[in-house]
């Protein structure tokens, strides 16, 4: 008798009812809930100290000018193409 390939095995097996693995890796899981865990509180985040929020604060600010040079550049850039669409439209 010819070895049976893995496929062929398998679909055999396949007749098997859920949860009857042998290794008992395919084990039914139940419906139950779990068991509420003690765990500690959740930390309060640290506080800022001053100096770090002065940076912060003053970071963030250069950020958003940055942000909104890059905006009013990309706006110029979008008129002026739109421009030039238009003139070799029009010519």
């Amino acid at each position: 008798m010819p070895k049976k390939s893995w496929r062929e095995s398998r679909r055999e097996e396949g007749s098997r009812q859920e949860g009857s693995c042998e290794k008992g890796c395919c084990e039914e899981v139940s419906r139950q809930e779990a068991p509420a865990k003690n765990l500690p509180p959740p930390k309060a985040p640290p506080e800022v100290i001053p100096l770090h929020r002065d940076r912060v604060k003053r970071v963030a600010t250069g950020v958003v000018e940055q942000a909104q040079t890059a905006v009013s550049q990309g706006v110029d850039a979008a008129k002026e193409l739109g421009e030039n669409i238009v003139d070799r439209v029009t010519s």
